[in-house]
C-alpha cells in the first residue's frame, strides 16, 4: 500500500456506517469516505439537495470521533419577496460517537461518564452501525441564515393593489391632527 487516503469507499444516499472493523482497530485508526446525499429532510417541510463531502473517522480510546465537511444547497423562502430560492451551504463539525455493545464480546458497553456527558454523545448502535443522519441534520440547519433572503435582486414584497382614494380608518384619526397634504397621505396610507 502506497501514502495516500486511509482505507476509504463512498457512501451514496446513506449515512449510515458499519464501523465494526474500525472498532477493532488500535487507537488512532481512520476510515475516510466520501458521501453524496441527492436529497436529505431537514424537516416536514425544508429539503437539502446535492450534500457532498468528505466523513473522516477516527478510533478513539472508547469513541470514534467522526469529523465531516459537507457542500450542498437548501430550496428556502424569501422572507421579502416569499418565493423560493436556492441556498447554498457550507458546513464542517465533529460529533463523538460511543459504542453501545462490544464489538469483542458482544456485551453492554458501560461507560464511566456524567448522564449530561453521556448525553451528548450519539450512538453507535448494536449492529455497529454509526448513523450520521441526525448530525448531519443538526447542523446543516444550524448553518442556514436566520433571515433567508433572495439576494441583491429580490424584487421586494408584491406590492398591494388599492384604490388611492380609500381611507383607512385606523389611521383617520391621526390625519386629523395633521396638515392638509399630510392628512391624506397618513389617511390612505395601508399596512
Amino acid at each position: 500500500m502506497g501514502r495516500g487516503r486511509p482505507e476509504s469507499q463512498d457512501l451514496v444516499n446513506e449515512s449510515t456506517i458499519n464501523v465494526a472493523g474500525l472498532l477493532q482497530d488500535a487507537v488512532g485508526g481512520k476510515r475516510e469516505y466520501g458521501i453524496r446525499l441527492d436529497a436529505f429532510a431537514l424537516a416536514d417541510d425544508l429539503q437539502a439537495a446535492r450534500l457532498g463531502g468528505i466523513v473522516r473517522l477516527t478510533r478513539l480510546s472508547d469513541v470514534i470521533l467522526a469529523s465531516v465537511r459537507l457542500e450542498g444547497q437548501v430550496h428556502m423562502e424569501c422572507v421579502r419577496c416569499l418565493r423560493t430560492y436556492v441556498e447554498a451551504i457550507r458546513t464542517r463539525f465533529e460529533e463523538e460517537y460511543r459504542p453501545t455493545v462490544d464489538v469483542r464480546t458482544g456485551g453492554h458497553v458501560h461507560v464511566d461518564r456524567t448522564e449530561e456527558e453521556t448525553d451528548e454523545l450519539f450512538e453507535i448502535n448494536e449492529l455497529h452501525e454509526l448513523d450520521l443522519g441526525e448530525a448531519i441534520r443538526q447542523h446543516v440547519i444550524l448553518s442556514l441564515p436566520m433571515r433567508p433572503d433572495c439576494g441583491e435582486d429580490c424584487p421586494g414584497p408584491a406590492p398591494l393593489a388599492r384604490d388611492e382614494s380609500e381611507i383607512d380608518e385606523r389611521l383617520a384619526r391621526l390625519g386629523a391632527l395633521l396638515d392638509g397634504d399630510e392628512a391624506a397621505e397618513v389617511a390612505a396610507w395601508r399596512p
